[in-house]
């Protein structure tokens, strides 16, 4: 079995992207997935790996949208998401604000990435 990495995703947005967000947030809980927010899915590892950035996610919680912030809490295998950090990014349209934290249970590696409108401005991670 795969080591399993714990996402943290701590989004903070604008009052004008609140709808967005729900839609997107609302969409990945009601179909307890990641890829239903990307077009011309392939359900294959490569795909995985290339476009949410880990071969499995899962939703590890519910995830919740709350006055200009949300929130999910995702498990993945081997790899943190940053694929799908970025495909958040252009759903938005760059303007939120996103906290990526993961952990690797091993552990492995661990790390915090910052986007700004959809920049990477903070990055630690340790090995």
């Amino acid at each position: 079995m795969a080591n399993e990495v714990s996402n943290i995703l701590d989004i903070t947005f604008p009052e004008e992207m609140r709808d967005r967000v729900e839609e997107i947030v609302n969409r990945i809980n009601e179909e307890d997935n990641l890829h239903c927010v990307y077009d011309n899915v392939e359900m294959t590892r490569d795909w995985y790996e290339n476009n949410i950035g880990a071969k499995w996610a899962r939703l590890n919680d519910a995830p919740t949208v709350d006055y200009g912030s949300a929130y999910l809490n995702v498990g993945s295998a081997w790899h943190e998401i940053s694929g799908f950090v970025e495909r958040f990014n252009e759903l938005t349209d760059n303007q939120c604000t996103i906290r990526h934290e993961f952990v690797d249970e091993a552990p492995l590696f661990a790390g915090v990435r910052v986007y700004e409108k959809g920049e990477m401005i903070h990055e630690d991670v340790y090995e």
